[in-house]
């Protein structure tokens, strides 16, 4: 955590000024189509502080954190983090950034162990760091004993705990929570209340939104209150920094350290003195909510952080010491040219560093998309049984009297590569919605371009495993010479199914939160690789001819490559777009 001396346990090098100590919300705004779901928000939180944003259901509490983590733009105004502005950041600043959403976003498939590996990995904990860190995740989750046990079967409070240990992983300075405690027992929220005095003892800037006063009332320094999308009240709910104390000198009073603090311990300290702060935070919340226009009235002045006791003050100055001594020096240097990202990341990374870490996260996102397909062989069998079974029914239609059809071979084959392709493709990031994954993984500090080229290459492994059945069976009922020419129908087989997969996948991607995904993907996917699927045909024909066309084979290739290219290009370009909130 912050307080933690030594070198943080990461490999990606954050871009100048992306540590801070403040995060600052500047008139923005958000619109939803016509509707507008944040108004002129304007506030700040500083480094050791707890600012809780309350407000009722639809009254914007998740959109503003998706803001706050970057994952979605402001319609207008900007964020501050430090000197560097929302607008002109990228995916180092994510680096510092650890967000959790109403779900903990796990592949079910997966142990609670490689879940931790894979976002840990993910957020560039470096190879020797990883194992400890792993480790340590599961003990404060609790989890030790279930550390092998796919995610799937865990409770909501074990999954709730499990999650915020993942947030945490990589040491954020910003640490973003959306309604934490929905779904918890007894016990899971009074760990996570001791964990979040935690946070805060150890100079992070923790942002939670939530509902349930009674478990916050003795948390926060600093209180929001939203109505529909407008900040209505704000007020600094006291000093619970007391509490750590309290806490503090009780443990050293017991011969222990502040660092094997617990949730019992700061919730038995706290109770003592709830009743009155949390009284006192229900009336005024209330009185908020209901339109009270004395309270609804916001000073004119501009937003400003939190005030911290001088004993917040002194912790997160020796925490931010021990982790960036050069920190004032990168504040600078963002201060004179915050617009300069691009140039300090080229300072900082040389291009095959970046060329590395892009090609990591890709392979990161493949491997995980394999293991999790090799567990619950959902989508291979499905496609496989999908591409045979159109192989069959042609094969029974255009075959008489044991000849086929002239030609039909080659439009038999791509059609079978494009309908379990199409299903393929319908599922991949569905999966990831439906687990609610999605937003974690975008929310990895690495490019978007390496999520969409992973999935590509997901996809194309396990396109290639169907068609290693579906070449033969065609070659079978059809009488043609493709197994036989096993060399030039690779090429023709991989760069058309690349061509395919290439627009599939931004497609998939871009109507992921669609609910008519599955009749708008065909409609969008095959006018767009009609030069594919002509290319694909017309190069297998030349190719299974009784004297393979091979001077043709070649044109149709190199158009299938161009396309390739074409295809790709675009999809890399636009994929952070397409996906951006």
């Amino acid at each position: 955590m912050k307080g933690n001396a030594g070198p943080r346990p990461t490999d990606f090098v954050t871009v100048s000024g992306a540590d801070f100590n403040q995060v600052r919300f500047e008139g923005v705004c958000y619109d939803y189509g016509r509707r507008r779901v944040l108004s002129r928000v304007a506030f700040a939180c500083a480094a050791g502080a707890i600012t809780g944003v309350l407000g009722p259901n639809g009254a914007g509490k998740s959109t503003l954190l998706a803001i706050a983590s970057t994952r979605a733009r402001a319609s207008q105004g900007d964020v501050h983090y430090g000197a560097l502005r929302a607008s002109d950041a990228d995916w180092p600043l994510r680096a510092q950034i650890g967000w959790l959403g109403h779900d903990p976003g796990f592949y079910p498939e997966l142990t609670a162990r490689e879940n931790l590996m894979f976002y840990a990995r993910l957020h560039g904990v470096s190879r020797d760091a990883i194992g400890g860190l792993v480790s340590r995740a599961l003990d404060r989750a609790g989890l030790v004993t279930r550390a092998d046990d796919p995610v799937g079967g865990f409770s909501r409070g074990m999954r709730q705990r499990l999650g915020l240990e993942r947030v945490l992983l990589h040491d954020p300075r910003l640490v973003l929570l959306d309604e934490p405690f929905t779904g918890l027992d007894d016990a899971s929220a009074a760990a996570l209340v001791g964990r979040l005095h935690e946070l805060r003892s150890h100079g992070a800037i923790v942002l939670p939104s939530t509902h349930d006063l009674d478990l916050v009332s003795n948390l926060l320094n600093r209180v929001l209150v939203l109505r529909a999308g407008r900040i209505v009240d704000e007020f600094e709910a006291g000093d619970p920094v007391e509490v750590d104390v309290k806490v503090e000198a009780k443990l050293e009073a017991e011969g222990k350290a502040i660092a094997n603090a617990n949730a019992d311990a700061y919730v038995a300290v706290g109770a003592a003195s709830d009743g009155e702060v949390g009284e006192r935070l229900r009336d005024r919340y209330r009185r908020a909510i209901a339109g009270d226009a004395a309270m609804a009235t916001r000073a004119s002045a501009p937003a400003a952080a939190v005030e911290a006791s001088p004993a917040r003050k002194e912790r997160a100055a020796d925490s931010r010491t021990a982790v960036a001594p050069d920190t004032r020096a990168a504040d600078a240097r963002a201060a004179v040219a915050p617009s300069t990202r691009a140039a300090s990341v080229a300072e900082q990374d040389s291009f095959g560093s970046l060329l590395r870490r892009f090609v990591g996260a890709a392979w990161l996102i493949m491997r995980k998309d394999l293991m999790v397909e090799l567990r619950s062989r959902e989508l291979f069998l499905t496609t496989l049984f999908f591409a045979v079974s159109c192989v069959l029914v042609f094969a029974f239609a255009l075959v008489r009297d044991g000849r086929p059809m002239e030609d039909a071979a080659a439009g038999i084959l791509w059609i079978a590569i494009a309908f379990a392709g199409t299903l393929a493709l319908g599922r991949t990031f569905e999966r990831e919605q439906t687990h609610h994954t999605l937003p974690a993984l975008l929310q990895a500090p690495v490019e978007r371009a390496a999520v969409y080229v992973g999935k590509l290459c997901g996809l194309l492994v396990l396109l290639l495993i169907v068609e290693l059945v579906v070449v033969p069976l065609v070659a079978l009922f059809f009488q043609a010479t493709l197994a036989a020419m096993a060399a030039l129908v690779t090429p023709i087989a991989l760069a058309g199914t690349i061509g395919f997969l290439a627009v599939g996948t931004l497609f998939s991607a871009m109507l992921v939160r669609t609910r008519s995904r599955d009749v708008l993907l065909p409609v969008l996917l095959y006018p767009m690789t009609i030069p594919v699927m002509l290319a694909g045909v017309r190069g297998t024909s030349a190719l299974i001819q009784e004297t393979p066309d091979l001077a043709s084979l070649r044109m149709w290739l190199a158009m299938l490559v161009l396309f390739d290219a074409v295809f790709l290009t675009l999809a890399l370009w636009t994929f952070d777009a397409v996906t951006s909130e």
